[in-house]
């Protein structure tokens, strides 16, 4: 099964081809890109580059959120257009998740934190298993303290928020928080978790796909006033 996947919901964000399990091609912007304006270009090169068109794909990959709305908007029409135009379809990754997949084969609970601005985290908890990485604690957004009540072990915390709030981390958990490296997702990983949502029959239609906001843009906030 080979599956396009996209993650323009960082400022890190790329585009990777897999085949199953197997990564064919990892193309990332690394700077604050303008994705609207890269985003085909590069799905264009890496595809090229590896002699695949876009028709070759089984099913296409999309990291949903949370994250930026800017570049989650952009991501999501990008993939229903390329859904739409080649009649496949879509299996929705969570970012978080993505993220905490950085951190393989570890015992510890991983604490994917992202940046929401005006002092306020996205977050979630998870822990490696058998069969991939568990949920212990769904997705949240709020304040990094609000997360501190439900570490009650030794923890991997990862993501720009986590360094973000490091200092506040250190203070409040001590020794039971260890900084993971890995500062964004990679494509990859929303690759292959979308392998694993295909296998399970987890795939959307473009009009049915839909990005985890998790709060109101501040464009939205700034009309209703």
């Amino acid at each position: 099964m080979k599956i396009l996947a996209l993650e323009t919901s960082t400022i890190t964000g790329g585009v990777a081809i897999v085949e199953d399990k197997r990564l064919i091609a990892e193309a990332r912007l690394s700077i604050k890109a303008i994705y609207s304006e890269r985003l085909m270009a590069l799905i264009d090169f890496l595809l090229k580059s590896v002699r695949l068109t876009i028709f070759d794909m089984d099913c296409f990959a999309l990291a949903i959120g949370p994250g930026s709305f800017t570049g989650l908007r952009v991501g999501l029409s990008t993939v229903k257009g390329l859904a739409y135009g080649t009649d496949k379809l879509i299996a929705p990754v969570s970012t978080l998740k993505a993220l905490a997949m950085n951190i393989a084969l570890v015992k510890e609970p991983i604490c994917p934190i992202l940046d929401a601005h005006k002092g306020e985290v996205y977050w979630a908890l998870y822990r490696n298993s058998s069969v991939g990485l568990e949920t212990l604690i769904p997705e949240h957004v709020g304040k990094v303290y609000d997360i501190f009540p439900y570490i009650n072990e030794r923890t991997i915390f990862i993501g720009e928020g986590a360094l973000l709030y490091r200092k506040e981390i250190d203070k409040a958990l001590n020794e039971m928080a260890i900084l993971g490296d890995g500062i964004y997702p990679s494509p990859y990983n929303v690759a292959l978790l979308g392998y694993q949502e295909a296998i399970m029959g987890n795939l959307k239609t473009a009009v049915e796909i839909k990005p985890k906001y998790y709060r109101k843009a501040e464009a939205e906030i700034k009309l209703q006033r």
